[in-house]
């Protein structure tokens, strides 16, 4: 049996400013590439809303494969018309059991992206996504 301490920097952290708009397919809020260019595992995902959608939009945020398919799998239908001030916290893995398999929202794809996608307009809406990771290299 042996091991190797990784000595490379194995966390991450980031946030994106998230500013609303008229778009609502796929990614039409924003459409985040993995910055790291390796798989990388998912520790959490918050929203922070700071100005309520003037619409009655719901806000969705998930992984893709590109950055113009919706996705749901982090944070699902979520109303933004009320928002501000609050935070909104992804489902990273599922809500596994410990010691069970995470699903796949726990990773996020070397090519895939992070999609926020609203049900309608959006406009008015400000808030600030933080993504949080391991990384698997």
């Amino acid at each position: 049996m042996s091991y190797t301490q990784n000595t490379a920097p194995q966390l991450g952290g980031l946030s994106y400013t998230i500013t609303g708009g008229t778009a609502t397919a796929g990614g039409g809020v924003a459409a985040i590439p993995n910055p790291e260019g390796i798989p990388l595992i998912l520790r959490d995902v918050r929203l922070y809303v700071t100005a309520n959608s003037t619409g009655a939009a719901n806000l969705t945020v998930g992984t893709a494969p590109s950055g113009t398919v919706a996705a749901t799998s982090l944070i699902g239908a979520t109303a933004m018309a009320a928002a501000a001030g609050k935070v909104y916290s992804g489902d990273i893995g599922g809500g596994t059991a410990v010691g069970t398999e995470l699903t796949a929202t726990a990773l996020w794809g070397s090519a895939d992206y992070i999609n926020v996608a609203g049900s309608a307009s959006t406009a008015g809406l400000g808030a600030i996504l933080y993504v949080d990771y391991y990384r698997t290299a």
